[in-house]
């Protein structure tokens, strides 16, 4: 195929889900991923799940020219993402389900995402968060609890700058006891 029949093709206009996860452990020689995605999804207004975890060579730039604009889904575990906030500033308001788990971001990126995905409580649809195996903070999961409102899991699980007692994943009756004694947590061992 041509570079000229490539940038001519209609892409996939009626995607609704793209799963294309690989284990980040075989994805050393993979390319550049970015094309690949741009390529795939790049008419793919429709597009509501997203999941291209271990993708070693995507970038923030290649997700925000996404046409899609009410992704619902978007797992991008072990993808090492930078300026995640401008994600979430395009996807907060449709974001249900979130999977960051196992990025290593500097905390202070990391924790401008979340405020930014915890800022506009009203509008918040986010049930599900994964942040298992991140440098998330303390402060950050304080600012989850209070500015998502419908959250149903959030999986803390070896996230290194948390409490001890407080890694682990929440959901149900755990989360709501989470929500309600937060401000207690932070000096005692919790549950």
């Amino acid at each position: 195929m041509s570079v000229r029949d490539r940038n001519e093709s209609p892409g996939f206009p009626d995607l609704q889900e793209l799963s294309f996860s690989v284990d980040p452990t075989m994805a050393h020689g993979s390319g550049r991923n970015g094309i690949v995605l741009c390529r795939l999804a790049k008419t793919s207004q429709k597009l509501k799940l997203l999941d291209i975890s271990g993708w070693l060579q995507v970038t923030c730039a290649d997700l925000q020219s996404l046409p899609a604009t009410d992704l619902a889904a978007l797992c991008i575990s072990h993808c090492p993402i930078e300026k995640m906030e401008i994600l979430v500033s395009k996807w907060q308001h449709s974001l249900v389900e979130f999977d960051i788990s196992w990025n290593v971001h500097f905390e202070a990126g990391l924790d401008v995402a979340m405020t930014r995905l915890a800022s506009n409580p009203a509008v918040s649809k986010l049930e599900v968060l994964d942040l298992r195996g991140t440098r998330v903070s303390f402060g950050s999961v304080q600012s989850l609890l209070q500015g998502c409102p419908v959250l149903r899991n959030l999986n803390l699980s070896s996230c290194r700058s948390l409490p001890r007692g407080v890694k682990r994943e929440y959901s149900d009756e755990s989360l709501y006891y989470l929500r309600q004694n937060i401000t207690s947590v932070a000096g005692s061992k919790f549950i």
